[in-house]
């Protein structure tokens, strides 16, 4: 009788083969990270004692639902420096915020963002759930997330969700520039 195959280093060895293939499929599209310094992605260095930067999470979410429009401005009035939303992509590739792969938790809608275009996600109601108050609010798009953000002297942390395409991201990269909210770096 022979013993079965010793498997449990199979894991870890599985996951180095993919981040090795994932390392050779950056290099090969020649992307490069673009260097930022830590004053430009979190603000001027802040003396012992200074309280640090705090991020309105998904908006402001105590009160309005989780990325929309009335949880940004809230987090705006509440005085937040930072504004963190989730950006996922829609079957025609347009960048609106959603935190989950699919819009069943947060609108009345169901399945993957990926798979609804935009017309479908903006007729979905994305506030009814969290509130009678807010029935009828849109899934916002990443345009006019920056369009609130450009008006008040906060940035945006963006979290990208999902698969995007180089063409999406220099896409919203543009519009952010263009807006000049967003922070940039690694998460």
């Amino acid at each position: 009788m022979t013993a079965p195959p010793r498997t449990e280093g199979l894991p870890a060895l599985l996951i180095v083969c993919v981040l090795a293939v994932v390392s050779v499929v950056i290099g090969a599209m020649g992307v490069t990270p673009s260097r930022v310094t830590a004053e430009e992605l979190l603000g001027a260095a802040r003396d012992p004692g200074e309280a640090a930067f705090v991020a309105g999470h998904r908006g402001g979410t105590a009160v309005a639902p989780e990325n929309t429009l009335p949880a940004v401005r809230d987090a705006l009035r509440a005085g937040f420096e930072y504004v963190e939303v989730d950006l996922a992509l829609t079957a025609d590739g347009h960048a609106v915020l959603m935190h989950d792969r699919t819009v069943d938790r947060t609108t009345d809608g169901h399945g993957p963002v990926a798979a609804l275009t935009l017309d479908e996600v903006r007729q979905l109601d994305a506030g009814s759930w969290f509130s009678r108050a807010f029935a009828a609010t849109k899934v916002p798009t990443a345009t006019e997330f920056l369009d609130v953000l450009a008006g008040s002297r906060a940035r945006a942390i963006v979290d990208l969700k999902g698969t995007w395409t180089r063409e999406a991201a220099a896409d919203l990269v543009d519009g952010s520039q263009d807006a000049g909210s967003v922070a940039r770096g690694d998460r």
